[in-house]
């Protein structure tokens, strides 16, 4: 279709009639990129398939980018292609015909289209399963996804776009992993069974891995390890845990665990203490042994019966350095700001640059606390000044954008 027969225009009132362009070309198609509309001149004469790109801070949650360094599964993986209606369920019949024996398996699908099954993987105990994307796809799952862990049972979601909730049950200590995938917020995923999961690079909505009521009696029922995440409980709650570990995230929504930052490393056998994360919204610890938590924003009203180690954490660093009197205006600015905090906008949980420095510059290694830490922003945007200093003209200033 030539370029010049393409209309781009507000379709909120179609379908529309199409003309000409303005050069008197007749119009082929209209396209409406704000809304996702697209309206043709004449039925195609086949399926219409569409492609675009979205910007973003960085690169978090399921895209369209190299991930091939964090495929797990080295076995030769099941190919899925070409999407699904609602009554052909391609994944789940994927890992359906390997069932029965193979301790590895892995199901690759291998576009960017739409899944509309609802999907059930069920993992046998001791065995290994990944679900991924292949890399630079981002296929999206548009229906619920439901999980059957045995004891010992491991399970990799990778690249992917997952527009339903999660249901995972654990028939004993099992493991789900998350990798550079997107739980659109307003869904959620919930846990039942002795369950631990791994979020990495990832966007979510709601993790419910226990209901707050056993926290007490079976605190060790559930663990939650989150790298770089957002978490999107969209001002409800974000995350009910038995034990917890933040580095490097951003939770939108009230949290609730028995400890936080007390998982126990395999490697080292230390407690991870939850780092350079944001906590935007209430936090309530269970246990008495609540944990640690460092260099990170712990609202004003956390709820700690026990010994939570708390430090270099906001806003409690800044008030405790100026006098009750200044109290008041120092919480008032010492609050996290973001550029938008609607998941699909594309400054997405990324922090203001007019936002209180005591959170911009106060994860470690004085880079900016939450779940673009990684980037460490702060740092190469004083590097790139000082380095342009040297090289600007008398009375030229410089500017830094940053990306989204």
């Amino acid at each position: 279709m030539p370029p010049e027969q393409i209309l781009i225009t507000d379709l909120s009132a179609w379908p529309v009639p199409l003309g000409t362009t303005s050069s008197g070309s007749p119009i082929a198609a209209a396209v409406d990129p704000a809304r996702g509309r697209l309206v043709l001149s004449a039925p195609p004469s086949g399926s219409v398939s569409v492609s675009y790109y979205h910007g973003f801070s960085s690169e978090l949650g399921g895209g369209s980018y190299d991930r091939s360094a964090t495929f797990g599964s080295t076995v030769a993986p099941v190919a899925v292609s070409g999407g699904d209606a609602a009554s052909n369920d391609l994944i789940g019949a994927a890992f359906a015909s390997h069932a029965g024996g193979a301790l590895q398996v892995a199901v690759q699908i291998g576009d960017s289209l739409a899944y509309a099954a609802a999907a059930s993987v069920t993992v046998p105990a001791g065995s290994t399963y990944e679900l991924r994307a292949a890399n630079k796809q981002r296929p999206v799952l548009t229906q619920p996804l439901s999980i059957a862990l045995g004891p010992g049972a491991t399970l990799t979601l990778n690249g992917l776009l997952l527009n339903g909730n999660i249901n995972v049950t654990a028939s004993g200590a099992a493991t789900l992993s998350l990798v550079h995938c997107t739980l659109v917020p307003g869904h959620s995923l919930s846990g039942g069974g002795p369950l631990t999961l791994t979020l990495s690079r990832c966007i979510t909505g709601s993790l419910q891995l226990q209901s707050s009521a056993t926290l007490q009696t079976s605190p060790a029922l559930t663990t939650l390890v989150a790298v770089d995440s957002v978490i999107d409980g969209m001002a409800g709650s974000a995350v009910t845990a038995g034990s917890a570990t933040f580095n490097g995230c951003t939770v939108f929504g009230s949290t609730t665990v028995g400890t936080l930052g007390a998982v126990v490393s395999a490697a080292t056998g230390a407690a991870v203490p939850t780092v350079d994360t944001i906590f935007r919204d209430s936090v309530t610890i269970t246990n008495t042994a609540s944990g640690s938590v460092s260099t990170s924003f712990v609202p004003n009203g956390t709820v700690a019966p026990g010994s939570l180690v708390a430090s270099l954490c906001q806003p409690a660093l800044a008030l405790d350095a100026v006098s009750p009197a200044d109290r008041a205006a120092v919480r008032s600015r010492v609050q996290p700001s973001f550029t938008s905090t609607t998941y699909g906008d594309p400054g997405y949980a990324q922090l203001r640059r007019m936002c209180a420095p005591e959170i911009l510059q106060g994860g470690t290694d004085q880079s900016e606390m939450g779940a673009l830490h990684h980037l460490y922003q702060p740092l190469k945007q004083r590097d790139v000044q000082a380095g342009l200093a040297a090289y600007l003209r008398v009375g030229l200033g410089a500017t830094v954008f940053f990306v989204t």
